[in-house]
């Protein structure tokens, strides 16, 4: 189960670089983007685990059916159309949040290639001799075909979902009470503050985080994550403006997946947050990061020796969180003892560990 969660993670490492060097034409940004997604420790507790595959699995067809997207547009043949459909449904087969994609797509068309879905056209006035035109608009169904194939593949998945489950969004899976509308909101803008603090700050890996159903609007927690969604759609729409569309797009990759777990949430769960959930999100954090580095290893040519030592510092930090991390993933008993030692309020964790020791 390891080795084939190793060659997922390969697989999906490759695919970020080329999907990076897609957009930016630049070898050494996406080469960056490519490592940082690699040695991002949250994506250890992924590979690790064998019950993680839906996550592979996910960003391996997103990326696939994005890279395909982009050839698409570069040479036009329906080929790479119809292959960027198969992988889309292979990725919404994998996991629900990649009926999202679209809207990166939609991104990509309207701001890096400037698609029209709605076209002015020129008609003759009344006047005989022709000479005023009158602007009129024109959709593009051209275009809207290809989203339309988007949007059966997307009902098509939630009517066989509703047929097999009968539930469609997972609302029925109740656990320990039903939030409140004041608590959802204080949920969504606390777990976004918390996965967007992961990204940054990855220390400690945990495999199991409690989350506490209380709401208070006023605690610092609730208040600087509501600041930063805000920061981050107003920076996102500041860089459209400013025709930083790469930048832009990728912050909209973090936003766009993370809305998922973190809107939908109607109870306290066993594990509501969770490291995993930040995997495919990391691919938009790593381009960020190498976005930046490869600007000012442009910009500063006398600083790249400082920036190369960063760049090993990185590495080497995350070696030694990576490292010892794997050791525990070798055994339930090892890593429900090491999570409980580090969260004594995982409960359900206990209670397996309970199990372990009375079959010892």
């Amino acid at each position: 189960f390891h080795l084939v969660n190793l060659l997922y993670f390969l697989l999906a490492v490759f695919l970020v670089f080329v999907l990076a060097k897609k957009l930016t034409k630049k070898f050494f940004l996406s080469f960056l983007a490519a490592v940082f997604f690699l040695i991002h420790p949250i994506n250890n507790e992924v590979v690790n685990w064998a019950a993680a595959v839906p996550e592979l699995l996910f960003a391996v067809f997103s990326l696939l059916a994005a890279i395909f997207f982009l050839k698409r547009r570069e040479k036009k043949t329906q080929r790479n159309l119809i292959l960027c459909y198969i992988f889309f449904f292979l990725a919404v087969l994998s996991k629900e949040p990649a009926v999202l994609l679209p809207i990166i797509f939609l991104f990509i068309d309207f701001k890096i290639f400037k698609v029209k879905f709605i076209r002015k056209n020129r008609r003759p006035s009344t006047f005989k001799d022709n000479k005023y035109l009158k602007p009129f608009s024109v959709i593009n169904f051209n275009e809207l075909k290809k989203y339309a194939v988007f949007s059966l593949i997307i009902l098509s998945d939630f009517l066989v979902r509703f047929i097999v489950v009968k539930d469609v969004f997972g609302s029925k899976q109740l656990y320990f009470g039903v939030f409140t509308f004041q608590e959802r909101i204080y949920a969504f803008f606390t777990l976004l503050g918390q996965y967007l603090l992961k990204l940054f700050y990855p220390y400690p890996l945990l495999f199991f985080y409690s989350f506490e159903k209380k709401a208070n609007l006023l605690s610092w927690q609730f208040v600087l994550s509501a600041l930063a969604f805000l920061v981050l759609i107003t920076g996102t729409y500041f860089l459209i403006q400013k025709k930083k569309k790469l930048i832009a797009l990728f912050i909209a990759w973090i936003i766009i997946f993370l809305f998922p777990v973190v809107f939908f949430v109607y109870s306290v769960g066993e594990n509501v947050f969770s490291e995993r959930y930040l995997f495919v999100p990391s691919i938009g954090f790593s381009f960020l990061l190498a976005y930046a580095i490869n600007h000012f290893w442009e910009k500063e040519k006398k600083q790249r020796n400082y920036i190369l030592a960063f760049l090993f510092l990185i590495i080497v930090v995350s070696w030694f969180e990576i490292y010892p991390r794997n050791k525990i993933f070798k055994t339930d008993f090892e890593l429900y003892r090491t999570t409980i030692t580090l969260n004594p309020t995982a409960y359900s964790l206990a209670r397996n560990l309970a199990v372990e020791l009375m079959e010892r």
